[in-house]
């Protein structure tokens, strides 16, 4: 009888750890780079935790600005039960249509590297690769996460935090194109980021690459994964 007891108690713990660790991670396709590369579009898209609602989110983005289009991002939910996952992706391709043909033919660029949302790897902060065919030099691109105030809306949620970034040679001092000064309300309240991809230019002698970040924040049911791109060059 007492062996049953601690068999149901070492149970019931096993089934509450992974629903509270259960959460929602999107996916990801890039749509690609104008033909210019001034401008970078991807989408993400999932099923949400919690409500079971399908999602997509198509976000076009200024690579000399990094900022958004206008009217980007084009979001996409379906709040019905009996909703799908292609409904949702038919719907903010179709918003985004527009938009994308003004900024011109898209390509997809070069995936450089990548790190699947549930890939385990030494270091999720550190990518290194080869930027032609893997002849060449190593590059990096390096994230550090330090503490940053969020939005107000993420008061008493915890601490929230900033990205920095940096890229360069892997050898060398990398520089560093980006860093956080505040938490826009668009990103919600981060708790942490690992590197998913990085996502070269294919113009000619061009070193323009976006980095696409999985950011991890607070969900329904544990922690959600969902993308955040930041351009960045690889300069000599």
């Amino acid at each position: 009888m007492h062996l049953t007891l601690l068999f149901l108690l070492y149970f019931l713990s096993a089934c509450i750890s992974t629903e509270a660790n259960a959460a929602d991670a999107a996916e990801r396709e890039v749509i690609g780079f104008s033909k210019d590369g001034d401008w970078f579009a991807f989408e993400e898209f999932g099923v949400q935790d919690g409500s079971g609602f399908p999602y997509s989110n198509i976000y076009i983005i200024n690579t000399d600005r990094d900022a958004w289009a206008t009217d980007s991002p084009y979001r996409i939910l379906i709040e019905r039960e009996d909703g799908s996952l292609k409904e949702a992706r038919d719907k903010a391709r179709k918003a985004a249509a527009e938009a994308l043909a003004r900024y011109g033919a898209f390509h997809p660029g070069r995936l450089l590297a990548s790190n699947a949302v549930g890939e385990v790897v030494p270091n999720p902060k550190l990518i290194t690769f080869r930027r032609f065919h893997n002849v060449g030099e190593l590059w990096a691109v390096r994230i550090k996460s330090f503490p940053l105030k969020g939005p107000k809306s993420c008061d008493g949620l915890g601490r929230t935090v900033g990205i920095a970034l940096k890229a360069g040679k892997a050898e060398g001092d990398l520089r560093e194109p980006y860093r956080d000064k505040s938490i826009p309300e668009s990103r919600g309240c981060p708790l942490d980021y690992r590197i998913a991809d990085v996502i070269a230019f294919d113009g000619r002698g061009s070193d323009k690459i976006v980095v696409l970040l999985h950011k991890l924040s607070f969900g329904f049911e544990g922690q959600d994964a969902r993308y955040l791109a930041v351009p960045a060059r690889l300069s000599e």
